[in-house]
């Protein structure tokens, strides 16, 4: 075999070390320029993120309508709503209205039998018989001692008799003067316990005290009824019960307790909507008929009461109703998002954004609470703006770049407050 020289040998090594040293600085500047130009994005990213300002979205604090609602809870109850109870003791011999059965004021609703009452009456009455026979005696006895008494004074006059013997008889008919005073104060006495069980016999038919529905039944007859003035022990079986319960639906009662922030608002005769769950379709109108005068101390409410018509009767005393008010405000408060609330140990904040733009810390005083926004009644005048979602970025006097809110679409451009510094040129709009 023949060999080749080494000089021969080291040329046609050298091209391909060329060719090796080409492929692998090609490979090199691809895998390392990448990575450069990585690094350095990276570093300017990091330096504009260092030396640019946080973006923080703003809100500007607006005031709250003239006209808001307020909308409370209440009870209905009937215009006009009384218990009916027994007025004399006895048994129920029938009754002629039922539940839910319209009344007039004088319709007959129950008889009550007393034999009792009437034993008693029959027995007062033979006693006052009595009376009046001991006072007619007791006139007879007052007359014949009057006659004696002029007899035996005439008879003084002429010495025929003694002196002690007339005054006797004229002391006998003052004696009988005195009989006919206290036979006739028996007879007055019995006749007033005569007139008092008639008039407890009176209340054996019942009646409607005005016109109504009769919205309870609590009778049966035969069942035992006693006298409703209280006499009986509260709680015994003799206890007096209810008997019927009547009210007047064509106007109904709400009694709402509106809190003293809106007492102001609160006027007689103004209107007010009431609504009620069960009957969404219907929206009634009712009036601010009378208050109470005074704010309760212990709930810092004004007991108001509504008077809304029932002609058709679909409202029923007992409904539960809510009573929307109209509230005109004379200084509305001024309006917030809730998330732009920063509450402390010591209050509630808000950030405010002055003109560097800078965040300040401004305390409030907080009104009603209406979900997604709450009403400011101190701290704020109205023109201010505010950071709407505080973040750890939003510090005591740290500078920020606002984000106001876009407006929707079709609404005009608003101008945004200046940011820029006194004497830098204005930023050109984009």
């Amino acid at each position: 075999m023949l060999e080749l020289p080494d000089e021969q040998h080291g040329v046609r090594l050298k091209p391909l070390l060329l060719a090796f040293a080409a492929v692998l600085g090609i490979l090199l500047v691809a895998g390392i320029v990448p990575r450069l130009r990585e690094q350095a994005a990276l570093k300017a990213e990091a330096k504009v993120v260092k030396t640019s300002l946080p973006k923080v979205p703003v809100v500007p604090v607006r005031r709250a309508p003239e006209v808001t609602n307020l909308v409370l809870p209440g009870t209905m109850r009937g215009y006009q709503e009384t218990a009916i109870y027994p007025r004399t003791n006895g048994y129920v011999k029938r009754y002629l209205v039922e539940i839910g059965q319209p009344v007039k004021a004088g319709q007959l609703l129950v008889e009550i039998e007393t034999p009792d009452v009437d034993k008693q009456l029959g027995q007062t009455i033979g006693t006052l018989s009595q009376s009046q026979a001991i006072l007619g005696q007791a006139r007879a006895n007052l007359e014949l001692a009057r006659v004696s008494m002029e007899r035996w004074q005439k008879l003084v006059q002429y010495n025929a008799v003694s002196k002690q013997e007339a005054d006797t008889y004229r002391l006998q008919f003052v004696a009988r003067q005195a009989d006919v005073v206290a036979a006739e104060a028996t007879v007055k006495a019995n006749e007033e316990n005569v007139r008092r069980l008639k008039y407890l016999q009176g209340f054996q038919k019942i009646t409607a005290p005005f016109d109504g529905i009769v919205t309870a039944r609590n009778v049966d007859v035969g069942a035992l009824v006693t006298d409703g003035t209280g006499a009986a022990s509260q709680g015994s079986v003799f206890s007096s019960r209810e008997l019927f319960r009547v009210a007047q639906t064509h106007i109904l009662r709400i009694y709402a307790n509106v809190p003293q922030t809106f007492v102001a608002s609160i006027q007689v005769g103004q209107t007010a909507q009431v609504i009620v769950r069960d009957l969404p379709q219907r929206t009634f109108l009712g009036k601010v008929v009378r208050t109470a005068g005074a704010v309760d101390p212990a709930s810092r409410t004004l007991l108001t009461e509504v008077d809304v018509a029932n002609p058709d009767n679909v409202l029923l005393p007992g409904m539960y109703a809510e009573v929307k008010f109209d509230m005109v405000r004379a200084t509305p408060p001024l309006l917030i998002p809730t998330s732009a609330l920063i509450v402390r140990a010591d209050g509630q904040y808000v950030a405010v954004v002055e003109q560097d733009p800078i965040i300040r810390f401004q305390k409030v005083g907080l009104g009603r609470d209406y979900g997604r926004e709450i009403e400011i009644v101190a701290g704020l005048e109205g023109n201010e703006t505010i950071v709407s979602n505080p973040t750890d970025d939003v510090r005591e006097g740290a500078k920020i770049e606002p984000i106001f809110p876009k407006p929707p679409a079709g609404t005009p451009p608003t101008k945004q407050p200046d940011s820029t510094k006194p004497g830098e040129p204005k930023k050109e709009a984009t």
